[in-house]
C-alpha cells in the first residue's frame, strides 16, 4: 500500500460497516483519487482474510516472540520503564497513602504496552510504507504508538477531532515541555471549529513543536446535515442519555423513577461498556420508560429523530445535538468545565439536582 494514507480508528464505533470518523474522510479520498487502507485498532488480530490483516497478525506473532525472549531491541527500554515505574511507585510511597505498588503496576504495563506496539508498528509502517496515517483518539496507548512510529519514520500524523474538547480534557490540555514527548503527538490536527483551532495552538505549541491546526468541521455532521429537516415536530418528551463509562448520578435515576410520561433511551459509550450492568438492571427496574435496544442499536443521528432533549456530561454528543436542533442538558462537573461557554450564554441547560432537572424538564415539555 506504498503511499497510500493509513486510517486508523475502532471498529466499536461502527455502525454496521461504517465508521463516521474515518468512512466520510475516506469518502473525500475517494473522490479526490487518493487510496487509503483502514485499520481497527480494536480489531487489528481479528480473522479477516484479506492481506493487510494477514500481515497485521503475522507480524505481530513475530514481535511477540522476540518480546517475550527479550531480544536486545526490547532490552535496554524494558530495563528503562521499571526503572521509571518504580520511581513513581518511591514517590506515592513517600507522598501518600495510595496504593504505590498498584499505581507502579499501572504505570509500568501501559508504558510497556506503548513501546510493544511502537516497535510493531514501526516494522508494519515500514512494510507499508503510507505517506500519512490519520487517526482519532490520539492518546488511546495503541494509536498513541502508532503515531510514535510514524513520526520516528518521518510519516505525516494527522488527528480528527472526534469530540469535545477542552483545557479539562487531559489530552488536550496546555502540555509544558513538550519537546520532551511530541513524538507522541500528531503533527496534524483537523478540528471542528475555530475556537477549538486556537485551544490545539495554545495549548500544543513551544518553539520546538508548531502543529497545524486546520478547521475542518465534523465531516459526518456535515454530511448527514439535511437529516435536521426530518425532526419531528410533533408532541414529543422523551429523552436521550449518553453514558460515558462513569453511569449517571443518582438524582438522575431518581428522575426517571417519578417520569412515566416519557421514554427515557439510554446508550452506552461504544469503547467504555462497564456501565452496562446499571443500565440492564435500571431497564429491569422500569422496563415501560427505558428503552436500551434502539438505544444502542440505531446510529445516533437516528435516535436525535426519536426524541427532543439530550441529556450528558462531557460528551461531543452534545454538539451534535446543538446542531440537530434538541435542547441539550448538562450535568457533572467535569461536563460543567467542558461546555461552561455554551451553558452561559443559554445554548445548554445545567443540572445538578433532581428537582433542578424536573425543572428543566417541565420547561423544555414540547406543547402540541
Amino acid at each position: 500500500m506504498k503511499n497510500k494514507i493509513l486510517l486508523s480508528g475502532f471498529k466499536a464505533h461502527n455502525t454496521g460497516i461504517y465508521n463516521q470518523y474515518i468512512d466520510p474522510y475516506k469518502e473525500i479520498l475517494k473522490k479526490n483519487n487518493e487510496e487509503s487502507e483502514t485499520i481497527f485498532i480494536d480489531d487489528i488480530f481479528s480473522d479477516y482474510q484479506n492481506d493487510f490483516y494477514l500481515l497485521c497478525r503475522h507480524l505481530h506473532i513475530v514481535i511477540l516472540f522476540l518480546s517475550r525472549i527479550k531480544n536486545k531491541i526490547f532490552s535496554n527500554q524494558i530495563k528503562n520503564i521499571k526503572y521509571n515505574a518504580n520511581l513513581i511507585k518511591s514517590f506515592f510511597t513517600e507522598q501518600t497513602s495510595l496504593d504505590a505498588h498498584y499505581i507502579e503496576s499501572l504505570v509500568y504495563s501501559s508504558v510497556a504496552e506503548n513501546h510493544f506496539y511502537y516497535i510493531y508498528f514501526k516494522y508494519l509502517l515500514k512494510i507499508i510504507s503510507p505517506r500519512k496515517v490519520w487517526c482519532y483518539v490520539y492518546y488511546n496507548n495503541q494509536q498513541s504508538a502508532l503515531i510514535r512510529g510514524a513520526n520516528s519514520l518521518k510519516i505525516a500524523t494527522c488527528e480528527y477531532q472526534h469530540s469535545a474538547i477542552s483545557d479539562n480534557h487531559f489530552a488536550y490540555t496546555r502540555w509544558s515541555k513538550i519537546y520532551e514527548y511530541s513524538y507522541h503527538f500528531p503533527h496534524t490536527f483537523y478540528v471542528w471549529n475555530e475556537d477549538d483551532k486556537k485551544l490545539i495552538i495554545r495549548n500544543f505549541s513551544e518553539n520546538s513543536f508548531q502543529p497545524q491546526v486546520i478547521v475542518s468541521g465534523n465531516y459526518y455532521l456535515l454530511s448527514q446535515k439535511e437529516n435536521t429537516q426530518y425532526i419531528s415536530k410533533e408532541t414529543n418528551n422523551d429523552i436521550l442519555i449518553c453514558l460515558q463509562g462513569m453511569w449517571i448520578p443518582q438524582f438522575i435515576e431518581d428522575t426517571i423513577a417519578e417520569s412515566d410520561t416519557r421514554k427515557w433511551y439510554i446508550r452506552l459509550h461504544p469503547r467504555y461498556p462497564q456501565d452496562r450492568p446499571h443500565l440492564l438492571s435500571l431497564c429491569k427496574k422500569y422496563p415501560d420508560r427505558v428503552e436500551i435496544e434502539e438505544a444502542n442499536r440505531q446510529p445516533l443521528y437516528e435516535l436525535f429523530k426519536k426524541v427532543s432533549t439530550l441529556l450528558v456530561s462531557f460528551s461531543g454528543t452534545a454538539i451534535e445535538a446543538k446542531e440537530f436542533r434538541l435542547k441539550v442538558i448538562i450535568f457533572g462537573e467535569e461536563g460543567y468545565n467542558s461546555y461552561k461557554d455554551f451553558i452561559n450564554n443559554g445554548d445548554f441547560s445545567y443540572v445538578d439536582s433532581k428537582d433542578n432537572l424536573l425543572k428543566i424538564m417541565e420547561k423544555n415539555k414540547t406543547i402540541s
